[in-house]
């Protein structure tokens, strides 16, 4: 609120001003010179005016400025996380088509781990797929700690993952004993347990991370994928256990284990994929990653 009186002597200030808007006001340099007190005492009122009392326009100007938001800037990624997550990815479906070669070799194997058993031909190159598979897994483990954003259900994702891969790693260095013998049964030694329980293991975690990933809505087509694979491996993985347990079809449940193998490994491939999309695709639109 302006002081009563002032509106004639601010009148008269502006135009002064006005004239002299312009020029320079310091006097060495041919600046504005007042021809008086009163012009003096009224320029030194305007500028006080403006300061103390800015105009409607002025003060829709600095409320503009100071209300604006700031841009979000994007954090920046300590590790390459697209190429993290593309490595796993394709690692995995290495992963799967170098245990099929295994299978190929040898088609009388009726079971996964019997590939990579003692002395089989095919050990080598079997436990160099699983090792890989367990790269893969905490590859795209560490793609989503550095990533982080939304990809957590109960616990983060990455948590499962790095466990999954770090059991299918211990797995593929200790190999099961010739034939590979149902642990506790006549024949089985002490590394047939601790491949098998860690084998095991590491497949029921993968089964997990799917279930993490379906309650996710970040792709609906993930999901979908995610919950179609989740149904296709528990029901293939069950009957080739109640076959194997029930002295059954061996053949029938050695070819639902390579199926059920071969599907969880796929998705370990397509969800690294995906999760190195998802980062290509913040980084091009530069936003902040969006929580599941």
């Amino acid at each position: 609120m302006r002081p009563p009186g002032s509106q004639a002597v601010l009148f008269s200030a502006r135009k002064t001003t006005l004239r002299h808007r312009h020029r320079p006001l310091h006097a060495e340099a041919g600046g504005y010179h007042p021809r008086g007190l009163a012009d003096h005492l009224a320029y030194v009122r305007v500028v006080l005016e403006t300061v103390m009392w800015p105009s409607p326009q002025q003060e829709e100007s600095m409320t503009e400025t100071v209300e604006r938001p700031a841009p979000r800037a994007v954090p920046a990624r300590s590790a390459p996380v697209a190429l993290l997550a593309t490595s796993g990815g394709v690692a995995a479906f290495v992963s799967a088509a170098l245990i099929w070669v295994c299978r190929l070799w040898e088609p009388g194997v009726q079971y996964v781990s019997q590939l990579g058993a003692t002395a089989m031909p095919t050990a080598p190159l079997f436990n160099t797929a699983l090792l890989l598979l367990a790269i893969a897994a905490v590859l795209v483990d560490r793609s989503l700690v550095v990533r982080g954003g939304g990809y957590r259900v109960g616990w983060p994702i990455a948590t499962t993952l790095l466990v999954c891969g770090l059991c299918f790693g211990v797995a593929s260095v200790v190999t099961c004993s010739p034939g590979c013998p149902i642990p506790f049964t006549e024949g089985a030694l002490p590394q047939d347990l601790i491949h098998i329980s860690f084998a095991v293991l590491g497949f029921v975690l993968a089964i997990v991370a799917m279930g993490q990933v379906a309650a996710i809505r970040r792709r609906p087509w993930m999901r979908a994928a995610s919950v179609i694979t989740l149904v296709a491996v528990g029901v293939t993985s069950f009957t080739g256990a109640m076959i194997a347990l029930f002295r059954g079809d061996t053949v029938l449940g050695g070819n639902l284990e390579f199926t059920a193998a071969t599907l969880a490994i796929a998705w370990f491939g397509v969800f690294g994929l995906q999760v190195a999309a998802d980062e290509r695709r913040s980084r091009s639109v530069g936003t902040p990653r969006a929580a599941g």
